[in-house]
């Protein structure tokens, strides 16, 4: 899905509040959300180390640095439902 397609959800489920969003809206809020409660990572990076399994030899000491996406999908319900509705939809 794209940044301006709009989604309609049960209120309580919808992280940018209310019943219905932008795309860009909801992965802005869970980002937002994931910087609160880990500032740190948030940052950039993290001191600690890693046991490697593929490498062996032990623990390696350094910056620690995670990568988060949120992307989004639509599996439809009914696939003749949205007939003529998506571009390019390959309907069984």
């Amino acid at each position: 899905m794209n940044d301006d397609d709009v989604v309609s959800v049960n209120e309580d489920l919808n992280p940018a509040c209310g019943s219905t969003s932008k795309i860009c809206e909801i992965r802005k809020e869970v980002l937002e959300r994931f910087a609160d409660y880990y500032p740190e990572w948030e940052k950039g990076c993290v001191k600690g180390e890693a046991l490697v399994a593929q490498r062996g030899g032990g623990w390696i000491k350094g910056k620690l640095k995670m990568k988060v996406s949120v992307s989004f999908e639509i599996e439809p319900m009914d696939a003749g439902s949205i007939r003529g509705k998506l571009p390019n939809a390959e309907i069984e």
